[in-house]
């Protein structure tokens, strides 16, 4: 990140152009080559390093090269955890909703139903569906949770254990689920079908 025009990157701004620069770093980089990056003295770049690793956000290896701490990695990791789901992953809703003009859901499987747990519409164009945040539908009665399920039923085994009625009478208004052999195709063919973004996340 080097200074732009007679700008100089002073106090926080400094230091905070060394930790973003040395972010680019996985392996580990020398004095002489970050200070080149961020277009500063290796003094003063040497001086903001030593304020990040007193902060556990910058650490040096064994040949003496600076890379990221465990403490930045701790925070960072911690905060992604304990962030909402529905934040994570709405401005890719947002994208696909804009790019292919429907809805878009993000949803997770719980036993034999899907809970929506966030939701985008176009901006334009496309009905609006009625799903609504934290409401349920049977998995094997919509899209996305077919696709799940075509990811948690992995063999033929698994699609008729999950198929099996003992407890689908126990929920009158919850439509019971299609003979085994629709669900073992429907779940194969979702696999075939299902591109590799789909299979990791849990939208559509």
């Amino acid at each position: 990140m080097a200074e732009d025009g007679g700008d100089r990157l002073v106090g926080a701004d400094r230091v905070l152009a060394v930790l973003r620069e040395l972010a680019g770093y996985p392996a580990g980089v020398g004095l002489d080559e970050l200070a080149k990056a961020v277009a500063s003295p290796k003094p003063t770049v040497h001086r903001a390093l030593v304020a990040l690793r007193r902060a556990g956000f910058a650490s040096q290896d064994g040949r003496g090269r600076y890379v990221l701490g465990d403490g930045f990695l701790r925070l960072a990791f911690a905060h992604h955890e304990l962030r909402p789901d529905h934040v994570r992953v709405h401005p890719m809703l947002t994208k696909l909703a804009t790019r292919f003009g429907e809805t878009a859901h993000y949803a997770v499987l719980d036993d034999r139903s899907i809970v929506y747990r966030s939701k985008v519409d176009p901006p334009t164009g496309a009905a609006r569906l009625t799903s609504t945040i934290g409401g349920r539908n049977p998995a094997h009665c919509t899209a996305v949770g077919k696709l799940l399920l075509a990811r948690a039923l992995p063999d033929d085994e698994s699609v008729a254990a999950w198929c099996a009625p003992a407890d689908w009478n126990a929920a009158p208004s919850t439509p019971s689920p299609p003979p085994p052999s629709s669900p073992r195709n429907c779940a194969r063919s979702g696999r075939r079908a299902m591109p590799s973004t789909t299979r990791r996340t849990k939208w559509a």
